[in-house]
Parts: C-alpha cells; sequence; structure tokens
C-alpha cells in the first residue's frame, strides 16, 4: 500500500535494527538479567522475597525494560536510521513540505515521517508497548532532522544505553564467574546428597528385607548414606549463601537421621542434630519450610539427652532438664504447625507421644511409658508403603519398649 521513496523508509527502518545489531543487544541484555537474577535468587530468599514474587520481578524485568523502554530506544534509533537513507536513490532531493510542520524536512526525514502517517490511516495503528506511539516517533524523526541539540542528544543517548548494556553485560559474567566455586560446591554437594538419598531407602529395604543375606547388607548401605550425608556437608562448609544455609540445615539433619534410625548411634547423631537445630534457628525459626524439621530434630535431642541423662547420673540422679526443654519446645511447633496448615497433625503428636514416654521411661515410670509404647508400636503396622513416618514412629516405639525388658 505504501508507495517506493516510503517503502525504502520502512525498509531502511528494518535495516537499521540489523545495521545497530539491535537483535543482539537484546540477546546479551536477556542473558545478562537472566543471570543477574540467577545470582539474586539467594539474597532475595534470604530477604524473605518468595520463588513466585522473584519470577514476576524477572518478567517485569524483561517487559518493562527489554521490550519496553529499550526497545522503545531501538525503535527511535532505526526511524532514524531509515530517515538518513530513504532517499538514497534520489540524494540530490530538495527538502519535501510536511503538513502540520512550519519548515520543509529532507528528503528521507520527510518519507519517513509520511510513511508513518499512511501505515497510521491504513491500519489504525496508534502504537504499542515496544514501539512507543506513532505521534511521538513522528515528533522525534521530525525534530531529529532539524534540531542539532535533537541529534546530539540522540547520539549520547544511543551510546548510553549500549554502554548500559555493556556494563549489565560485563557485571553479570563477573558475578557469575565469582560464583563459579560456589555453584561447584553447590552441585557436588548435591550429587553426594542424591547418592545418600538412594542409599538410605536401599538400606531401609534390606533391613526389612524377608532374608537374612539381604538385611545383612544393610549396615553398609546405611553407613555408606550417613557418609555422603556428612560429605555433602562438608562441601558446601565456607559457602555463604541463603541455599548453602538451607542445604546444610536438611543435610545435617539427615546426617543425624541416617545415624540415629539407620547405624542406630545416638552418640553420632547427636552433634548433626545440633548443628541443624542451630543453622534452622540462624534462618527463619517461623518459617512454615523448617518448622517441622525443627520439630524432628528437638524430638530425636530430647529422646538421645533422656538415654544420656539416664545412663549418666550425677550426685542427684539423672537430670533431664534438657529433655523437658525439648519437649517444650515441640509441643511449640507443634502448635506453630497447627496454625500455620489450619489444622493439627495427628504424627506430630504421635511424636511428642514417643518423646513422652521415652521420659516417662528414662525416669522411672516405667508402667506409663510401656502403655504408651505399646500403642504407638500398632501406628503404621497395616501401612503399604515401603517406608513412611508412621513406620519409623512405630520402629522407635518398639525399640523403646525393648530399653524397658526388664523393668
Amino acid at each position: 500500500a505504501l508507495p517506493e521513496d516510503e517503502l525504502l523508509a520502512v525498509f531502511f527502518h528494518e535495516a537499521g535494527h540489523a545495521k545497530k545489531h539491535h537483535l543482539q543487544l537484546f540477546i546479551v541484555l536477556f542473558f545478562s538479567l537472566s543471570l543477574l537474577f540467577y545470582a539474586a535468587t539467594g539474597p532475595l530468599q534470604a530477604l524473605g522475597v518468595p520463588p513466585w514474587l522473584q519470577v514476576l520481578m524477572h518478567l517485569a524485568a524483561i517487559w518493562f525494560l527489554i521490550l519496553g523502554w529499550v526497545s522503545r530506544r531501538f525503535e527511535r534509533e532505526s526511524d532514524i536510521y531509515g530517515s538518513e537513507h530513504a532517499a538514497v536513490l534520489d540524494p540530490d532531493a530538495p527538502p519535501t513540505p510536511v503538513p502540520g510542520l512550519p519548515r520543509p524536512l529532507p528528503r528521507g526525514a520527510a518519507m519517513m515521517v509520511a510513511a508513518l502517517e499512511r501505515i497510521r490511516a491504513i491500519v489504525g495503528y496508534s502504537g504499542s508497548h515496544r514501539h512507543g506511539s506513532v505521534e511521538d516517533r513522528i515528533t522525534y524523526v521530525a525534530h531529529h532532522a532539524i534540531d542539532p541539540g535533537t541529534r546530539l542528544a540522540h547520539t549520547r543517548a544511543m551510546r548510553g544505553v549500549k554502554l548500559g548494556i555493556l556494563l549489565a553485560f560485563v557485571t553479570a559474567i563477573g558475578v557469575t564467574l565469582l560464583r563459579v566455586p560456589d555453584e561447584v560446591a553447590h552441585a557436588e554437594s548435591h550429587v553426594l546428597a542424591s547418592n545418600a538419598l538412594r542409599d538410605y531407602e536401599a538400606a531401609w529395604d534390606l533391613d526389612h528385607a524377608r532374608t537374612v543375606p539381604e538385611t545383612e547388607q544393610a549396615p553398609a548401605r546405611w553407613r555408606s548414606a550417613y557418609d555422603g550425608f556428612a560429605g555433602a556437608v562438608k562441601r558446601l562448609e565456607g559457602v555463604d549463601d541463603f541455599w548453602a544455609r538451607a542445604s546444610l540445615v536438611q543435610h545435617s539433619f539427615n546426617a543425624g537421621d541416617t545415624a540415629l534410625h539407620g547405624m542406630r548411634d545416638p552418640k553420632a547423631a547427636r552433634p548433626w542434630f545440633e548443628a541443624a537445630l542451630r543453622r534452622a534457628d540462624e534462618m527463619d525459626p517461623q518459617a512454615e519450610s523448617w518448622v517441622r524439621l525443627r520439630f524432628a530434630v528437638h524430638i530425636e535431642l530430647g529422646r538421645i539427652k533422656a538415654w544420656d541423662a539416664e545412663a549418666n547420673p550425677g550426685e542427684n540422679g539423672p537430670d533431664f532438664g534438657e529433655t523437658l526443654e525439648h519437649l517444650k519446645d515441640a509441643r511449640s511447633l507443634a502448635q506453630l504447625d497447627a496454625q500455620q496448615r489450619g489444622r493439627a497433625d495427628t504424627l506430630l503428636d504421635e511424636r511428642l507421644r514417643l518423646l513422652q514416654a521415652t521420659y516417662d521411661g528414662a525416669r522411672g515410670e516405667y508402667s506409663l511409658a510401656r502403655r504408651a509404647l505399646e500403642q504407638l508400636a500398632q501406628i503404621g503396622s497395616k501401612s503399604g508403603d515401603k517406608h513412611n513416618a508412621r513406620k519409623e514412629l512405630a520402629e522407635d516405639a518398639r525399640r523403646e519398649l525393648e530399653r524397658l525388658k526388664g523393668r
């Protein structure tokens, strides 16, 4: 629908995108922002910014910065390129009057303005988020053609945009390179923890196998799982970011859980649980993601402290003060969990009963402890799952009953 000279203006507008390397700059800027947002994930998470909001922030940067502010400047630069080259077939053409403007424009600029006006009239196009309004584009092309100050300001502005993209790229690469050692540590820790989880599940299956040869293989797999979780923790030591701190909490707990329930070694489990609790408290102890883990740590530490107090009484007898503190903290966390989820979880109540029964048995209330433990030992016995929390609870109760035999 355009005459040849206006068609040339449109053609050279598109050629301007290629000649000014706009696509490459878009890719570099998008890549740089992605790297910077990836690097910012941990700090934002530590500040309490939820993942869904981080995604929205990233999308907003793409939409408003890359596809908005930067895109409109590139479109303006291409408009100028089109206006400077539209008269290439007639370089000696005199200035052309343009309706509504006080003075004629150079032929190329006049054709760029005419092409924009015609497109607006034909398709009813008034502009877009990426391109800006047609009226603003026409006004800028005209001012650029006749005003040296506008041309100078445009040159400086585009230089600033491209230097800004270069700075973003250099910063993103620098930040990424600085994070390479930490990222390698995260990757290696993740591999170790993943292998340890597989060993844990295999050890559980072997422990509950029906043949003696299979069950005899379980200790080695439990040890392998324990070493894997311990190695995952060691690999992240010295890495100080949110995800490292979160992983250290989980891996420390898993090492303690493996030592206690797999290796049957409370002495080895105790420092891991204490480390998990300390690290969780250093983060956001009220966060829903940590409430249940901290609850589980208090339960296990309370039981271990009860065994220690019973086995090593002082001059005035066993001191169960630490066990009672863990019991108190576990109850508070169970209440907090119920508030956060809108309902109480019977599993947490059952774990509290287990700790209470362990405490009762350690201080000589054998009949009271035995009655509670016999009830808990039945929980999970009908479950079809290979490994679940209630089966583990039932096994813990049965082991406590073994400790009470003959008392």
